[in-house]
């Protein structure tokens, strides 16, 4: 047996380093994944300050152009004879709007103040169009204006234009990012800049952004697809070696303006110092977690340690005395319906019961049951009488020999998984069975009634079939709609699953590992014969179908909850406090947590987001897993269970 125990410890210990294992891989995975979505958080949010900044230029030239716009169609309304009228008007209009001017068709411009730009004359090549950035012949201002042609009665060709001081709305609408680290150009698709920022790291000398990249520093890739991106009209980011650093070049076309882009270029280093500092405090937090819960594992186990062996010495004492007495000895429940709670070997075998059987095989059996049943109404009134007088009765009965049979339980199980597949873990006591072989015909044979059932008021077995492959294919599709949503997979898998964020990686690296735990016990062969046992068996099956499903919701929790009470009740554990209390913080946590009881912003931003509900009863789980493992079950704390 001592061997026994060294052994489980050792598989124990594999299994805890295997978990230990996959957390690690998790945990580096979850790191990868949030520092990755922190960078496109970053740059999403520069982009999307890139496209307002896009944006609200856009809407103030749109907004100049409408107002042209309407002056245009009222002047082409104008009689022929009416152009002294035209001149007054677009006057009037200039001083309400300024940089207003109209060209005439002779070459001069209305107002007259500064004279016509020379450099328009050869830009009027459309209906309507904008002209770049350029120094004014009349001002010596750097400009750039927009057009529309306007058509008078008389039959002349005219143009009504817009100007724009560069300087103002470089001023005006430059962007500024993380702490004014960040800038921006206007360039077109060509790379020319056309508006520079009165940024101090802005460039005010170049005339082609792409002389700012040096080919030697940057991957010519990129540049390439950098260079496409801007003729394809397409919005984006990219890396590039600027000055003596990285830095992230962001670009959105500007709407209404057929080779304009936006450019903003921040520090890469300004972008990246805040997805660090968020991932340094998130390993330092795992860290910090991760070792706390290594410390208490060791003091509990220190703890049970020392305790173990004196109750196993008391308990293998007291075992002795009882089995050696020559007659069989049953302990029996005052309350009807006499259930009974312990038997010796003598009387197992006078029951015809084999002898590797348990004291505890007739555990929670009414004694009716074994009663003739023409003897039971004498035997019962004989058990009322020996406790109304609290004195010891003779009487003579006849007794039931073994004769079980699991048919109708089989029957019960494969209707239950049938209906909903939880029912399937009522296996799990498969190896308790003393007729193995007939319980697993029996499960063939109501499988095969649960299947044919459905064929006798449907199609055909064809249509039964594809039934339940649909069925299958949903039960996948269902499972990644669980995923993520907030009343589903509230379970240990949800707790991973919705930390780590990481729809990828696959259950099965959790679900292995836990099936491992549970298959444990089923080692400790010497324990089958305890109720306490295998009602920890019990307890262990109905926390497991909530903990590892990514269907579990909050209303099924009453299962994993009667797993823990039965656990609380049939606990070996020394340790009573422990128990105590974690048996009243799951009650509290997971009774109360969803419920209105909790400030909505704790549920909202606290327990739903990080599965809190499902904690302690993974904490119970580990706890069960480690007492079936390790603990001795022969002498439960508890005398009787009556229901």
């Amino acid at each position: 047996m001592k061997n026994n125990e060294v052994q489980l410890r050792r598989w124990f210990l594999f299994a805890v380093a295997a978990v230990g294992i996959l957390l690690g891989i998790l945990t580096f995975t979850f790191v990868n994944e949030v520092r990755d979505q922190l960078w496109e958080q970053s740059v999403g949010t520069i982009i999307e300050s890139t496209r307002q900044g896009e944006n609200a230029l856009n809407i103030q030239l749109r907004e100049d152009f409408s107002s042209i716009i309407s002056i245009k169609k009222y002047l082409e309304k104008l009689p022929a004879d009416a152009r002294e009228s035209v001149m007054d008007i677009v006057t009037e209009f200039s001083k309400m709007e300024n940089g207003v001017s109209l060209y005439l068709q002779d070459g001069t411009c209305v107002p007259e103040k500064d004279g016509p730009d020379q450099y328009m004359a050869d830009q009027f090549l459309m209906e309507y169009g904008i002209v770049n950035p350029h120094i004014s012949s009349s001002t010596g201002v750097n400009v750039f204006d927009f057009y529309t042609q306007v058509k008078l009665a008389d039959g002349s060709i005219n143009y009504l234009v817009k100007e724009y001081n560069v300087a103002a709305i470089a001023s005006e609408f430059s962007l500024s990012f993380y702490n004014n680290a960040g800038f921006s150009y206007i360039i077109n698709t060509g790379g020319d800049v056309l508006i520079r920022s009165p940024h101090p790291g802005s460039n005010k000398t170049v005339k082609n952004i792409f002389d700012m990249l040096p080919a030697g520093k940057n991957d010519s890739r990129a540049m390439e697809e950098f260079r496409q991106a801007l003729v394809s009209g397409k919005s984006g980011w990219a890396v590039f070696a600027y000055g003596d650093a990285d830095a992230v070049f962001c670009y959105v076309p500007m709407k209404g303006f057929s080779d304009w882009y936006l450019l903003s270029i921040i520090p890469e280093k300004v972008v990246s110092a805040q997805t660090y500092d968020i991932l340094r405090r998130t390993i330092f937090f795992v860290a910090a977690v991760s070792l706390a819960i290594i410390m208490l594992a060791l003091v509990y186990i220190l703890q049970m340690k020392r305790t173990y062996h004196k109750l196993r010495t008391q308990a293998a004492y007291i075992d002795h005395l009882y089995n050696a007495v020559p007659e069989g000895v049953a302990l029996i429940s005052r309350d009807t319906p006499f259930r009974f709670i312990q038997i010796n070997h003598e009387g197992l075998r006078l029951l015809n019961y084999p002898e590797y059987a348990s004291n505890d095989a007739l555990r929670e059996k009414q004694l009716r049951e074994l009663i003739h049943p023409d003897d039971w109404e004498s035997t019962k009134l004989c058990f009322q009488e020996a406790m109304e007088k609290e004195q010891k009765i003779s009487y003579v009965s006849r007794f039931r020999r073994l004769d079980g049979t699991w048919f109708w339980a089989a029957g019960i199980i494969m209707l239950g998984t049938f209906i909903k597949i939880y029912p399937i873990v009522g296996l799990a006591f498969f190896f308790f069975s003393r007729q193995k072989v007939r319980l697993l015909v029996s499960c063939l044979f109501w499988g095969l009634v649960c299947f044919v059932i459905p064929v006798l008021y449907t199609p055909g077995i064809e249509y039964v079939i594809s039934q339940y492959i649909d069925w299958f294919e949903r039960l996948k599709v269902k499972n990644m709609l669980n995923m993520f949503a907030d009343p589903q997979n509230i379970s240990l898998l949800g707790v991973v699953r919705k930390i780590s964020g990481n729809p990828d990686y696959s259950d099965m690296w959790l679900i292995i590992p836990g099936l491992i735990l549970f298959c444990i016990p089923y080692l400790r062969i010497s324990q089958y014969k305890y109720p306490a046992f295998r009602f920890m068996l019990l307890a262990n099956v109905l926390l497991f179908v909530v903990l590892f499903s990514t269907g579990s919701e909050a209303s099924g929790y009453i299962i994993a909850m009667i797993g823990v009470a039965i656990w609380y009740i049939c606990s070996v554990s020394p340790h009573k406090k422990y128990t105590y209390w974690l048996w009243i913080t799951t009650l509290v946590i997971v009774g109360l947590s969803t419920t209105e009881l909790v400030p909505s912003i704790v549920r909202n931003g606290l327990i739903r987001p990080y599965v809190i509900k499902a904690w302690p009863c993974i904490v119970v789980w580990l706890t069960i897993c480690y007492e079936m493992c390790f603990l001795d079950f022969s002498h439960s704390p508890y005398k009787h269970i009556t229901t």
